[in-house]
């Protein structure tokens, strides 16, 4: 609806200059197969089930309905170079097989939680086939990977692509947070405040009392304007409690 609607989730959009720090555009102009499958939109729904935000949120509502997933041309997924500096743990990283028959493989980082690669594997690739990693990875991976070790882990539970990348740009966001702007995730998400939605604009309204020198120090609720992720303008309000739209 384009009239004020309450939400306690309204700062769900300070999580797009996030995902600018951790180079979303880069990674999108470089992977143009994650734009057709939604993905940022995709990861906004995705941060809302995981903060438990209803579906009939205003926030969630705003940014229309998901198209139905379709096969993909391609599943491989190569995080953002942006991510080897701050957001990536050290260690030995290590490469996993997913899904029955080895279907694809994984890169996953030091801490064993942040996918940074994934790959479909050619033909039934066993894990036994896999016994030097560092040999086997795809060019623009080992690429990607340099000099860092890697190692053979064992074989991951069956995700799909599509949730595994949505996993990893949740935990880079998460890492981004508490590592860059001294919050955790749901603090910057869950504020309360107003959202209109019209098929061009989202526009997020909130009490100036309610601003977080964290949030303001680290540039998250600068009104990010033209959002080419989501296809819409996304502006945020500061307003004073006399002026403030209820």
């Amino acid at each position: 609806p384009d009239t004020p609607q309450p939400s306690d989730f309204a700062g769900l959009y300070f999580v797009l200059p996030v995902l600018t720090r951790l180079a979303m555009g880069d990674f999108l102009r470089a992977q143009p197969h994650w734009i057709e499958r939604q993905l940022p939109v995709r990861l906004l729904h995705h941060i809302g089930q995981r903060l438990a935000i209803p579906s009939e949120d205003p926030v969630l509502r705003a940014l229309g309905p998901l198209a139905e997933e379709t096969p993909a041309t391609s599943a491989d997924f190569l995080a953002p170079l942006a991510w080897r500096q701050g957001i990536a743990e050290a260690g030995g990283w290590t490469v996993h097989a997913v899904g029955e028959g080895a279907a694809y493989w994984a890169l996953l980082d030091g801490s064993q939680h942040l996918p940074l690669a994934c790959w479909q594997a050619q033909g039934a690739a066993a894990s036994a086939n896999f016994s030097q990693p560092a040999d086997r990875l795809p060019a623009t991976v080992r690429s990607w990977v340099g000099e860092q070790r890697v190692t053979l882990g064992p074989p991951l539970s069956a995700l799909s692509v599509l949730d595994l990348v949505l996993d990893a740009w949740l935990l880079a966001a998460q890492r981004w947070c508490c590592r860059v702007a001294a919050l955790e995730l749901s603090e910057l998400v869950c504020r309360p405040g107003f959202v209109t939605a019209t098929p061009t604009h989202i526009d997020l309204y909130f009490r100036l009392a309610q601003a977080d020198i964290r949030i303001r120090r680290a540039g998250l609720d600068i009104t990010p304007g033209w959002a080419p992720w989501l296809a819409r303008v996304v502006y945020f309000h500061y307003l004073e409690a006399d002026a403030f739209v209820l």
